[in-house]
Order: structure tokens, then sequence, then C-alpha cells
């Protein structure tokens, strides 16, 4: 196989869109000034919907397709951070941008690689991810009523990355690789990989995107309100490290399984913690347990045809989940029930792979 360029750029750009696709949900206990949850929730889901839709338009020739996403990501960017308050059709351009750029991240990152690295290099690639998302937080902190101003850096950020991206060469894909894979997929159950796609993310952007309010409505006064989706970022840059070392000698099954219920037990706990400390502990165990499962089906699927269809599911559970979270709990009044939402889809992951027993054995 022949090697490209550093891998550096992908590294970068999974930090700078960390930031960008979690400002909007950091920013959600200013927004409830002006908005209810459902309104928050429709902002989040026009957003997570451009997301989707930019899964659907990577090409054949990722790199292209990185740079494409890059652009509309830092024009979109700009334009939100000279608004006083966020319009949904630039949020959805915004997404858009997003979308395209971390499919075409993920994908470029691993034709890259060779089979035996690919999922080590995924799960070490979105681990990197975590620590952009727990800048939003911070940055919110660090600069009080900062506004939209903070797209701004975003913006900057995104740039400096098309700028990156164009220099560096393009990668070269192992086409023995290619062809292997291509004989391999009609052993996978490409539907059953959406599925488990779009619940694995839908559970990640719910307790990552609403956190943070949860902390404010039920722990005014403490730090739960930064220190929540901060420890949240922190568990999922703990799991998918982890995940990165065991993937070559831990069957990624019982790893699964194991993962989907303690993460639903967690939930379970942050929705009915009584104390700030105990919503911290839970979110960050929740973290490090639904961390690791997106990356690995992706190690399965990034060099199967129809691959776009499991970022397209994946992008559809960031962008409904959230949403439906958010009207969940504005039509019962009650944030805490609502978080029960992520409990549910966490445990029908492994329902489906209870289903599915046997043909993971034999894929695996």
């Amino acid at each position: 196989m022949k090697r490209t360029a550093s891998p550096a750029i992908f590294y970068f750009l999974f930090v700078a869109t960390g930031v960008g696709v979690m400002l909007l949900g950091a920013l959600a206990p200013a927004l409830q000034l002006h908005q209810n949850d459902a309104q928050i929730g429709s902002l989040l889901a026009a957003q997570f919907t451009g997301q989707v839709v930019g899964a659907l338009l990577v090409g054949r020739t990722p790199y292209r397709s990185l740079q494409f996403g890059l652009f509309l990501a830092a024009l979109s960017a700009t334009a939100i951070g000279l608004m006083h308050t966020p319009w949904w059709p630039v949020l959805f351009v915004y997404g858009l941008g997003m979308g395209i750029t971390m499919t075409a991240t993920n994908i470029a990152a691993g034709m890259e690689t060779s089979v035996q690295e690919r999922v080590s290099r995924l799960e070490m690639l979105n681990a990197v991810w975590p620590l952009g998302a727990m800048c939003a937080p911070l940055l919110i902190r660090a600069r009080p009523d900062p506004g939209m101003r903070l797209y701004l850096c975003v913006a900057a950020l995104v740039m400096l990355g098309l700028v990156w991206a164009s220099l560096r060469p393009n990668g070269v894909m192992d086409t023995k690789t290619i062809e292997t894979n291509k004989q391999m997929s009609f052993a996978w159950n490409l539907i059953l990989l959406c599925v488990l796609g779009l619940l694995a993310v839908g559970v990640e952007t719910a307790v990552s995107n609403w956190s943070s309010l949860f902390g404010m409505r039920y722990f005014p006064g403490t730090r739960a309100i930064t220190l929540a989706p901060v420890v949240f970022w922190l568990g999922m840059l703990t799991g998918r490290s982890l995940a990165s070392r065991l993937s070559e000698s831990v069957a990624w099954f019982p790893l699964m399984l194991m993962s989907s219920l303690v993460a639903a037990a967690a939930i379970t706990v942050t929705s009915f913690s009584n104390s700030s400390a105990m919503l911290v502990v839970a979110t960050f165990a929740c973290a490090v347990c639904v961390g690791p499962l997106y990356p690995a089906v992706l190690g399965q699927c990034v060099m199967l045809p129809g691959k776009n269809l499991v970022f397209f599911a994946a992008g559809v559970g960031s962008a409904i989940v959230p949403w439906l979270l958010g009207a969940f709990s504005t039509a019962i009044a009650s944030l805490r029930i609502a978080f029960l939402l992520p409990v549910v889809l966490a445990l029908m992951i492994p329902v489906i792979l209870m289903t599915q027993k046997s043909s993971y054995r034999k894929q695996r």
C-alpha cells in the first residue's frame, strides 16, 4: 500500500469540527432566555439535518468533497458569527458543510489505512473529536456573553483546515483492500449497520447537547452547567482511546453489547440524579461506554459500497433525537423524564445485537 503524507490534517479537522458541531448545544442555556425547549430543539435539528444531507454528498473523490465541505462551513460560520440570533437556514448550510467535512474525513482516513489498522485508526481519529467538543463550553465560560461571535473562531479554524487540505497531496487507496471488501459486502447487513449507527449517534448527541441545560435547570448555581458537557466529551475521548487499543484483541460484538447496556444504566442515573456530583459521574460513565460504538461501526463499513448510507443514518440520529428530546420535554414539562428517551435507544442496541448474534459471529 502506498503511504501518503501525515494524517495530522485529519486529526486537526476533527478537533475543529468538534468545536463547530457542539457550539450550538453549549450556547443552549443562553438561547433559552429567548426561546423554549422546542425552539432550541428545532435549531439543533436544522444544523444536524444539514449534516445528514452532507453525508450523502460525498462523492468518489472524498478529498475534493472535503475541500468543498470546508468552504461551506467557513462561509456559513462567518455569517452566523455576524448574527444576533441564529437563523435556521444558515444553520442548515453550516451543518451541510460540517456533514460533508466529517464524512469525507472518515472515508479519506479509512482509505489510507490497511484493513488490519482501520478500526484502530478510526477509533483514534474519532477520539480526538471530543477534544474539540470539550472546548465549546470552555470557550463560552472563558468569554462571558460572547453571543454568536464565537462562530467567527470556528470560521478561522475551518479556513486554516481548508488551506492545509488544499496543500496536502491526495491519499491513495489500497485497491486490493477495495476488492476484498467488495466480496465481503454481500455478507454484511448494511441496513443493520445503518440502524446501529443511527442509535449510537442519536444517544451521543442527545446527551451531549442537552446535558448543559439539564445541569442549569436542576442544579443552578453549581458547576454542573459547564462540567457536564466537558466530562461527557472527556469520557468520549477516554472510551475511544481505550477502544483503539483493544480493537485488535477484543471482539467488537461483546464490546458493543456491554457498552450499550452500561450506557443505558448511566443515562438512567443521570435522569434521576439528585446532586451535581452524581450528574457529572453518570454523564462521564455514559460517554465512556457510548464513545466506541460509532467508530466501530464505521470500521466495518468505510470501504463498502453504499457506505454513505451509514453516515446518512448516523446523521438522521443526530438530527432527530435531540429534537425529539426537546419536543418531548416541552410536551410533558419535564426534562428529567425526557432524558429516558436516549435510555430506550441505548437499550435497542443490545436487542438488535442479540437478534443478529449468529450473523455477527460469522462476520467476526
